[in-house]
């Protein structure tokens, strides 16, 4: 299998991708801005999707330290990660 950090578009079809893959493509994404995050930080979980739609969506959990600004700065440092990755790797083979 190919790792997640060589990857581009174009390698990854959904029987290579698996949720953990998802997951460590998020983590490496923010970890520049952000530092390492923990697993509890984004969740993923399995959505219908119709088409060419991700079949996953993600859970951010609310952060406990830091100012309002800091938080929604994170949040949205977070979020913009989840879509880069959806894009990247929009399905996610469930079942292996």
């Amino acid at each position: 299998m190919i790792s997640t950090s060589d990857m581009t578009p174009s390698d990854v079809k959904p029987s290579d991708v698996t949720p953990s893959d998802v997951t460590r493509r998020i983590a490496e994404t923010v970890e520049a801005r952000l530092g390492r995050i923990d697993n509890s930080d984004v969740g993923i979980y399995p959505v219908e999707a119709l088409g060419d739609a991700p079949n996953w969506a993600a859970h951010i959990a609310r952060s406990a330290g830091g100012g309002p600004a800091y938080r929604q700065w994170r949040h949205d440092q977070l979020r913009a990660a989840v879509h880069a990755v959806q894009r990247e790797m929009p399905r996610i083979n469930w079942a292996g």
